[in-house]
């Protein structure tokens, strides 16, 4: 019988509604989901799926049109992941943002497997790969780095874990003991294949490196208030664990800036501030495999980059 008081912003929950009808439009999309939080307090600013439907018709409670896709999917999100790899590796020592990665002119061949770049380049820097969305680049990167620090990183960054949200059905996601994963299976996680993740765990990883390497707690409850409007219980920002150092956060930001000016997201520029991103692509899992037609496209991005506000993830 208490109410809640959400950290949902009115004003972007209706931006972001309309901004993703319009994607999913003009995408044919089957469906679009977005989240927007508040880099600095973890607090969700707006949480959207389209379509949507009118809960007054009783039709939409049996054919799942409610249902909260940003919250409550988990799925495999492509090449969003590999800053999280990048930013890892960086963390560690490996590499430099100038370090280059020979990507062999887009094919390679290794453990039995095929791997190859929308983008076939031959020699690249860790920003290029970024950049450029290299699968080579980051699979060399996620091999040097190991398995059992690339899987403790994403850990770290929140993916395989709960949220500690609160929403109903909320998944963790899978991410895979590193005793079990295989080689290959080390490769293709590096660009987003292999483990499952929610749009939220992806919004809260990003404004992670927006906030000098910081993983916020997800905020979506911000108060609890009894009948007459008193505060019974207040939910405050909460800091998880330093991932990465700032000066880390700090270089990702930069190479995600470059895919946003001259890479894979130009289309994610706003006119009039910095925009640090990444997009990713990944075939849908079908019956057996994956789909050769079916994609679910994302992007996840921080706005201003020089002093990050807003996480925005859309798939």
């Amino acid at each position: 019988g208490k109410n809640v008081v959400l950290t949902l912003d009115r004003r972007i929950q209706h931006i972001t509604d309309e901004a993703i009808a319009k994607a999913v439009e003009t995408a044919k999309a089957k469906s679009g989901f977005a989240v927007v939080v508040d880099i600095k307090t973890g607090e969700i600013l707006a949480s959207s799926t389209q379509p949507t439907a009118n809960i007054n018709d009783n039709s939409v409670f049996q054919n799942g049109m409610l249902t909260h896709h940003g919250l409550v999917d988990s799925y495999e999100a492509g090449s969003v992941l590999k800053p999280l790899v990048v930013a890892s590796a960086l963390n560690e020592g490996l590499y430099s943002p100038d370090t280059l990665i020979d990507c062999n002119n887009g094919y390679w061949r290794i453990h039995g497997a095929s791997i190859r770049d929308d983008h076939p380049k031959s020699i690249l820097s860790v920003t290029e790969v970024i950049q450029y969305s290299s699968n080579i680049g980051a699979a060399k990167v996620a091999l040097e780095l190991g398995k059992e620090k690339t899987i403790d990183y994403l850990r770290k960054f929140g993916l395989g874990q709960e949220t500690g949200l609160g929403f109903p059905a909320e998944p963790r996601g899978i991410l895979r003991n590193a005793s079990r994963v295989k080689p290959i299976e080390l490769i293709t996680m590096s660009y987003g294949y292999g483990l499952t993740t929610t749009l939220t765990q992806l919004a809260m990883a990003y404004a992670a490196l927006g906030n000098d390497g910081v993983l916020m707690k997800p905020l979506l409850v911000k108060e609890i208030t009894d009948a007459n409007g008193e505060v019974m219980e207040r939910f405050e920002p909460s800091e998880l664990q330093q991932v990465v150092s700032p000066n880390v956060a700090q270089q990702m930001l930069t190479m995600m800036e470059a895919v946003v000016k001259d890479g894979t997201a130009k289309r994610a520029q706003v006119a009039g501030y910095r925009v640090a991103g990444k997009t990713g692509t990944a075939k849908k899992a079908a019956l057996g495999g994956y789909s050769d037609t079916d994609r679910i496209g994302s992007f996840v991005g921080l706005i201003p980059a020089d002093n990050p506000r807003l996480a925005i993830a859309i798939s």
